[in-house]
């Protein structure tokens, strides 16, 4: 699906056209080149998706198991914030609104929530231990991918999808097209809000990184006699 939506732009953008009006902010409301991408805010943002309908569905279920265990294993405040804006997106989101954006963050953004819950099988605390003491390579390179993913789909990625959707989102405000204001805005302030907790883990993950990789290359090997 990505990919068709970039194939779009390209086959509209000719080198002097910017990707906001390969968006098509402005003009009639047709779709670019194919068809895939809608060519107004309010189309995109109302745009309704069977797929992920159903996708949005399976969020919400598979969050609140999340911000039950949150509260049972005590992750902390963060995560239960975090699992409830998410409850809240996926629920308001079947309205229909928001499907086009959301395809990026409740589908591609994903790529990196998976690789980690690989990952969490080496941990010491709430894995299995043996894999980290005896798989330690194994460990190692699963945790650079978690890590160039992140970067990648998260650090790069996932800031060009909230400047798109918060643009489309004031769009619709400004033009008084919004089914619900307080919704719009509120979707908005939570993707803000989720993306300030994308910055906080991008940093812990760099900590981590020269933890664990960079710190044991530098430090100074004790010598022997």
């Amino acid at each position: 699906r990505g990919v068709a939506m970039w194939r779009d732009f390209a086959a509209r953008a000719d080198g002097s056209l910017s990707i906001v009006d390969a968006l098509g902010t402005t003009g009639p409301r047709k779709g670019i080149a194919g068809g895939f991408v809608p060519a107004h805010p309010t189309d995109r943002l109302y745009y309704f998706d069977g797929d992920f309908q159903r996708l949005s569905a399976v969020m919400a279920a598979f969050q609140l198991k999340n911000l039950v265990d949150t509260v049972l294993y005590n992750d902390g405040a963060i995560f239960v914030v975090h699992h409830v804006i998410t409850v809240a997106t996926a629920v308001l989101a079947l309205h229909p609104f928001a499907h086009f954006h959301g395809t990026f963050f409740f589908g591609v953004s994903e790529t990196s929530t998976t690789i980690l819950a690989v990952l969490a099988n080496f941990s010491s605390d709430h894995g299995v231990p043996r894999l980290e003491a005896e798989y330690v390579r194994c460990r190692l390179a699963i945790g650079g991918l978690f890590a160039l993913s992140f970067f990648v789909v998260r650090g790069f990625l996932w800031p060009v999808g909230a400047y798109f959707f918060i643009v489309d989102c004031l769009a619709v405000l400004a033009a008084d097209e919004a089914h619900d204001r307080a919704v719009v805005w509120g979707f908005v302030a939570m993707l803000l809000t989720l993306s300030a907790m994308q910055v906080l883990w991008l940093g812990e993950i760099i900590l981590t990184i020269y933890r664990e990789v960079l710190q044991p290359l530098v430090a100074p090997h004790p010598k022997t006699s």
